[in-house]
């Protein structure tokens, strides 16, 4: 049977049977081919998954580091490595050790005889971590990822690997991904967020000994924080990370050595040859060029740091953060979203713990001498923001995920089993309440085209994605959210009635979050059935709201809020005070590993 590895059927055969090695294949799911079951059966196995990926990728990192060091000439710390390298690493042993689990999987069942790959004269190499976040999301780049696996993997004699060279179009595909022309809004939030960045870091207190760098606020949050702080705290601003690298370059020599005496077992051994292949030139032969422009003019460092996205958002801003903590800075780390503190394996907050020697919650935290400290956010208050007109009494808020895994998560992971639960609650609700229906739909569908299809399914809906999220749930009688990630969170503080809803088989939480959803689930403000949902809402919303103001009701809500949504009016007061203190360090080892 010929396997089938993208959704490009020029790499296809023109007839016979065909196993699509994942949901990529047929992402509109039109039945083009036998869909191969996932490599993990379930929950368990996913997760025993999730926890190989992260012990793959902290042996990578050490071995890595220790390679760059001696190209190098340099004797810096595995924690500098991890700050600068561990991102795009992260991102680069999840992706694939996905892809090897489900080429593994496939070969495993013996059924397998032909698979075409891309021709090798058409791979492209991204540059730096947001080029790898982009292609990792495409098909072109995938294609060539399993083709690099398939080359170094111990493959049953019976299959034949046919090699094609019809990734012209694939190959500008990727480019086009990673190196696109820039609209407007991609102008701002390449170019925009620098010159507030700048802005500020030059008219308002300047010579703080605290510098913060994108907390993922607004500029009117950080201009109140800053006055607050009454110059204790100055905004850091760098240039955008395509200003570090004049040209990039590739060295086979180096990266030879890079990869030279790659151990372990099979998946170890091939993603440390694969490592020293894609290792962005930012990291190996432009990495002098790039560390010497992002400290240019910037000594003395601060003597804290704190950032939220900076870490993973910012290369430019990495460097720096690295050699400011050799040098005696402390660095600290924010929450920037939901599922923090609450997912099992969640491994971007893993990454910004480890390399923090703080870290700020949103309430879950502990006390003042834990690593992981509660702090309020300006971005969870409830804000006074004008109400736009009221599209719908009902509002139903969805996500969606890439078709590509980018990193194991607890969150997120089974979207066949997610987008059936979501089918099944839209079609279990009344026609007459669909026409009272808002949906809100995740920004990106991926490829998947969901809104096209629901669309089509039930033209009765209205889809908005227009007005900001906290505009639209005010504007809502009540809220149905399907996912337990930022939104819940935010329609809970507000105190609109809420009703949740997943199977929570497939969305492990830890020990603490379960607590939570035990006890929405006792009050009905969560549900594990969809159709149940539904029926709760057929019967009026009316009765919901009679419902929510239930005073058990409340006390779930404003239980949850206290350990998941801490927020307070006097918060720039709070927030300047901890920001100026000193603490004394906590290790930087110790975080949550799933």
């Amino acid at each position: 049977m010929f396997l089938a590895l993208t959704a490009d059927q020029r790499y296809w055969p023109e007839d016979g049977a065909r196993l699509l090695v994942g949901e990529w294949c047929d992402p509109l799911s039109e039945g083009l081919g036998e869909l191969m079951d996932p490599p993990w059966p379930d929950a368990e196995a996913f997760d025993q998954a999730c926890r190989s990926a992260n012990d793959y990728y902290e042996q990578s990192l050490k071995s890595i580091a220790k390679a760059l060091n001696g190209i190098h000439g340099s004797s810096h710390s595995d924690l500098y490595w991890r700050i600068v390298v561990g991102p795009w690493l992260l991102h680069h042993i999840h992706s694939l050790y996905d892809r090897y689990c489900y080429l593994r999987h496939a070969f495993g069942e013996n059924r397998v005889t032909t698979v075409a790959v891309m021709r090798k004269s058409l791979y492209v190499y991204p540059a730096d971590h947001s080029e790898q976040k982009s292609a990792l999301q495409r098909d072109g780049f995938n294609l060539q990822m399993f083709g690099e696996l398939i080359e170094r993997m111990r493959l049953p004699s019976m299959v034949v690997v046919e090699e094609k060279a019809h990734a012209l179009e694939q190959r500008n595909e990727v480019s086009q991904s990673v190196r696109r022309v820039p609209g407007i809004r991609s102008l701002w939030n390449e170019y925009g967020t620098v010159v507030w960045d700048r802005a500020l870091a030059k008219l308002i207190y300047p010579e703080g000994k605290v510098g913060i760098y994108r907390l993922y606020w607004t500029v009117a949050d950080v201009v109140r924080l800053l006055r607050s702080a009454k110059g204790q705290i100055r905004p850091m601003s760098f240039r955008p990370m395509t200003s570090l690298v004049s040209e990039a370059v590739r060295d086979g020599a180096l990266r030879e050595q890079l990869g030279a005496g790659a151990h372990g077992d099979e998946f170890l051994r091939l993603a440390l040859e694969l490592t020293a292949l894609y290792l962005p030139s930012l990291y190996l032969e432009n990495y002098k060029e790039a560390r010497a422009k992002s400290l240019a003019g910037k000594k003395p460092f601060p003597e804290t740091i704190i950032s939220s996205v900076g870490y993973f958002g910012s290369e430019h801003f990495k460097l720096y953060a690295a050699e400011a903590a050799e040098s005696g800075t402390e660095l600290r780390g924010m929450q920037h979203g939901g599922g923090y503190g609450m997912a099992q394996c969640f491994p971007h907050e893993e990454h910004e713990r480890a390399i923090t020697s703080r870290y700020y919650a949103w309430g879950w935290g502990g006390g003042k001498k834990s690593k992981v400290m509660n702090l309020p956010r300006p971005k969870l208050k409830v804000r006074t923001v004008g109400v736009r007109q009221r599209k719908g009494r009902l509002l139903f808020v969805s996500s969606s995920s890439s078709l590509y895994r980018l990193r194991f998560s607890s969150l997120g992971t089974w979207k066949k089993a997610y987008d059936f639960d979501r089918t099944t609650f839209v079609s279990s609700l009344t026609t007459a309440l669909r026409r009272e229906t808002v949906v809100r739909l995740y920004p990106s569908s991926y490829g998947r085209e969901d809104e096209a299809g629901m669309r089509k399914k039930y033209p009765e809906l209205t889809f908005d994605c227009t007005q900001p999220a906290l505009d639209a749930m005010k504007g809502s009688e009540v809220v149905v959210i399907d996912h337990c990630i930022t939104s819940m969170i935010e329609a809970l503080i507000l105190n609109i009635p809420t009703i949740l809803f997943w199977d929570r088989s497939l969305w492990p939480l830890r020990d603490e979050a379960n607590r939570h959803v035990d006890a929405m689930e006792d009050v009905g403000m969560f549900r594990s059935s969809a159709r149940e949902t539904a029926e709760v809402l057929n019967g009026g919303l009316e009765n919901v709201q009679t419902w929510w103001r239930n005073d058990a009701v409340q006390r779930v809500r404003e239980d949850f809020v206290r350990d998941y949504g801490y927020c307070r009016a006097d918060w720039a007061e709070v927030v300047a005070r901890e920001f100026s203190a000193k603490r004394d360090l906590v290790s930087s080892t110790t975080y949550h590993h799933c």
